[in-house]
């Protein structure tokens, strides 16, 4: 069964882009796609000017790490960790911590909530 087909689509950046359709109908596969978890059947994919399939799988999760972000349907935290601790943990993966980057980000969070 084919999930996609006939898809164009182009987004600019700084664009915001809302994907809706009955459940089945692709979104998640296409995100998947976009996002480098899985690869295509056919046809092409950039996503800021990669060609994704020319990337091994650790460039791919380096390039989904610096690019691309998830918002989720379900909240997917770490139970045991404060919602502070649950923010932090990407931002330490990915060596922002220490920079002096996240504590002007907590606090636009906190003032914006």
């Amino acid at each position: 069964m084919a999930a996609l087909r006939g898809i164009d689509l182009d987004v600019r950046r700084g664009e915001l882009l809302m994907l809706v359709g009955p459940s089945g109908c692709g979104k998640t596969t296409l995100l998947s796609i976009i996002a480098a978890i899985l690869d295509k059947d056919g046809g092409q994919c950039q996503v800021l000017g990669y060609d994704l399939e020319q990337m091994d799988q650790n460039d791919r999760v380096r390039f989904r790490g610096e690019n691309i972000g998830f918002v989720f349907q379900f909240f997917n935290l770490l139970p045991s960790l404060t919602a502070l601790e649950n923010v932090t943990v990407p931002l330490l993966l990915n060596g922002v911590l220490g920079t002096g980057r996240v504590a002007p980000l907590i606090r636009w969070v906190w003032v914006s909530a």
